[in-house]
């Protein structure tokens, strides 16, 4: 049930003389004789129907403007029937009347007029005009205009509403006050306020003390704002800030004067600009290929006797990294930043003798790049720096190292350096990438006292062909298993990757670089290796089976046949999609030409020693306290060491010994380090060796023995607070 403005009145037929109001549904719900009705008011969405009986009547609208209407409405009826004859007087008491009423004389004045038989309100007021409704509605209708004109126009009333189907106007050739005690509201579909005085809305007072999240800001407030604010660092610039809105204006009192200009808005905060993309990491260099051996002695003259050879130097060991770290314009001081390296203190690379790289490369911590390289000089070892511009070998310098230096966790590294071996086109450029990599050359033995030359013996065989390789950046795709992986990609022809037998690789690495002509270069039996970027323990080793084929494609890619080598981590239980990953081409040399007859070899020398060959290894950590060791041949020394690293999680140990039984302490020093962060962190060293003693430039014989006689075997406890198994690698060199 409900009722609608324009259908809860029953129509009047020409004999009806009451009111009869229906619902929506047409059913009648009340009968009124219009005589019986006191008054009829609206209350919000009410129209009420006061009876002079007392009861009052309500009727609920869906909106209060219904109501309104409804009210015209009803009125309307109540005056039709009001001014029909009522049907109990007869034809002769309606004349009587009327010609009694029409025989009565008025005395016509102050606003009233008689024009005929009409009388009406209009004219001229020489006193006082009440006009009292008694509680009753005053409607007028039918107007096409109503004009008021006085000197003062005053309506006091509990409720005023003026409703306009089109437009309202309020115009003054003065001042307009509006005043509330409650809440002024002011709505609409758009604002519109026009100043004459160009001043805007002024306020009448400060009213900035009470000033709340949306209050409209004055002028004052904003410049003493500005003026106890303080000059902040402009950023790079951003989009504008929307234009403040104009305060509103005071109210106007008698004399008064004009307030302040509402203030523009402020602009809006300056964007930052984005981060650069850091550059791939550069291959490392293969291994040359073993000489082949030596051919027969041939028959021919007796051969002199041979002078011993004399003691082979240490073998040198190839660097097989390289960093990036960019270069910045600020000569001679540390660099500001993770990334960046500085040089000192000249602008030409021929003249630089010390170059400092943050703690952090583009891509990686360095530590364990300097300490490598810190650790070959303190064994006699000669390395050498190699630094060139990204992507332009042009650039280049190799420098012999002579110190490195660091005065504190993180801080940057001091590299002292000797004027450069080789260099090209000789000029830094700031604010370029550089890719920095170092080669180790081991000291020179003596030289041996030369034998007496042999006759010439045939050739050796040929020796097996040496290997070089080269290193891309992609990303591993396991949603499909055939066809075009797409641009940086590399997918597998199985969901169980190691039992593929084809790896489809895209011609475009990550960083965009087109690697079709190495991929062409790819045959039968050659190695490739897929390893994760971020930890080498993950891989997959994999032998070429067949000829790789290119497939012409919107971006072309390469299907190659393979055989799994060997696989780990989760290199053996599959690349995740997406994950960053290595692609390492293994490819031979050619072989060499056919080389002349030799002569017969004189008695070879005595073999110089080894190479130095270190030994390494790692230990699973169980969640909790691990009690891990190494074990080593006594009568040596060693140079060891012991690193994991896992995030919140770093272990760092090394040594330097001198065994010579396991029942007597090893001399030595040994250091150890492990990263604590707020709340603790997640690998923990809680011993290291207890066998390891001596002093800087102090003699010492004690303790006189080792009473485990196991001096020779380094133990170390270690706490893993991951709550899962960890990995932590050790290792040591015999020299």
């Amino acid at each position: 049930m409900g009722y609608s403005w324009d259908k809860f009145l029953k129509p009047l037929s020409t004999t009806d003389t009451n009111i009869q109001i229906m619902d929506n549904d047409g059913v009648v719900k009340y009968t009124l004789n219009p005589y019986a009705i006191l008054n009829v008011l609206v209350n919000n969405n009410l129209l009420k129907i006061n009876l002079k009986s007392g009861k009052i009547i309500s009727i609920q609208f869906s909106t209060t403007n219904e109501s309104k209407l409804a009210i015209t409405k009803i009125k309307e009826l109540i005056d039709n029937l009001t001014e029909k004859v009522p049907n109990f007087l007869t034809k002769d008491v309606k004349n009587y009347v009327d010609d009694s009423i029409l025989g009565v004389t008025f005395n016509i004045g102050n606003g009233l007029t008689l024009l005929g038989n009409t009388m009406s309100i209009g004219g001229t007021l020489y006193e006082i005009l009440k006009l009292d409704g008694g509680s009753n509605d005053f409607v007028a209708t039918g107007f096409d205009n109503i004009v008021f004109t006085s000197s003062v126009y005053d309506v006091v009333s509990e409720f005023i509403s003026l409703d306009s189907t089109d437009s309202i106007q309020v115009l003054a050739d003065y001042d307009i006050t509006v005043n509330a005690n409650g809440r002024l509201s002011l709505s609409g579909d758009s604002g519109l306020i026009s100043i004459g005085n160009t001043q805007g809305l002024v306020y009448n007072g400060d009213y900035s003390l009470g000033f709340v999240t949306h209050s409209l800001v004055d002028k004052n407030y904003v410049d003493n704002a500005i003026s106890l604010g303080t000059s902040s660092t402009s950023g790079t610039s951003g989009t504008s800030g929307t234009s403040g809105v104009n305060g509103t204006s005071g109210t106007s009192g008698t004399s008064g004067t004009s307030g302040t200009s509402g203030v523009n808005g402020t602009s809006g905060t300056s964007g930052t600009s984005g981060t650069s993309g850091t550059s791939g990491t550069d291959g490392t260099s293969g291994t040359s290929g073993t000489d082949g051996t030596s051919g027969t002695s041939g028959t021919d003259g007796t051969s002199g006797t041979s002078g011993t050879d004399g003691t082979s130097g240490i073998n040198g060991i190839d660097g097989a990294v390289s960093l990036r770290w960019s270069l910045e314009n600020n000569i001679g001081t540390d660099p500001s930043g993770s990334g960046k390296f500085t040089v000192g203190y000249n602008a030409n690379m021929i003249s630089i003798t010390l170059l400092k790289f943050a703690y952090n490369s583009l891509s990686v911590a360095s530590e364990g790049f300097w300490n490598t390289i810190a650790n070959s000089i303190l064994i006699g070892n000669s390395v050498y720096l190699q630094v060139t511009r990204a992507n332009e070998q042009n650039y280049t310098a190799l420098y012999k190292v002579t110190n490195v230096y660091q005065s504190g966790f993180t801080t940057p590294y001091e590299i002292t350096v000797e004027s450069p071996a080789v260099y090209g086109n000789g000029q830094w450029w700031f604010d370029n990438e550089y890719s920095v990599s170092f080669s180790i050359a081991g000291a020179n033995g003596t030289s041996g006292v030369n034998g007496t030359d042999g006759t010439s013996g045939t050739n050796g065989a040929q020796g097996a062909q040496g290997q070089s390789s080269n290193i891309f950046l992609y990303n591993a795709k396991t949603t499909i298993i055939s066809g075009n992986p797409g641009v940086s990609y590399i997918s597998w022809s199985s969901t169980n990757q190691i039992s593929s037998t084809n790896i489809f690789v895209s011609h475009l690495t990550n960083d965009n670089i087109d690697i079709d002509n190495f991929l062409s270069l790819i045959i039968k039996d050659q190695k490739i290796i897929i390893q994760d970027k971020n930890l080498s323990s993950n891989y997959q080793k994999w032998i070429v089976s067949g000829t790789p084929s290119l497939v012409i494609d919107t971006n072309n890619y390469w299907n190659i046949p393979v055989t799994l080598e060997s696989s780990n981590g989760t290199g053996t239980s599959n690349f995740a999609n997406e994950h960053n990953l290595f692609l390492g081409i293994f490819s031979f040399n050619g072989t060499s030409g056919t080389s002349g007859t030799t002569g017969t070899s004189g008695t070879s020398g005595t073999s110089g020693s080894s190479g130095i060959t270190p030994t390494t290894g790692s230990w699973v950590l169980d969640p909790g306290p691990n009690q891990k060791s190494f074990t080593v041949t006594p009568g040596n020394t060693y140079l060891m060491w012991v690193n994991g690293n896992i995030p919140n999680g770093i272990v760092k140990w090394n040594a330097m010994v001198t065994i010579s039984n396991t029942n007597v302490p090893a001399i030595g020093s040994q250091y150890a380090w492990y990263y604590n962060p707020v709340g603790g962190g997640m690998l923990v060293f809680t011993s290291i060796p207890d066998q390891i003693v001596g002093s800087s430039g102090v003699i010492i014989n004690s303790p006189s023995g080792y009473v485990a006689n196991t001096s020779n075997v380094f133990k170390f406890e270690i706490t893993n607070n991951t709550g899962t198994t960890q990995s932590v690698y050790y290792g040591y060199t015999k020299i």
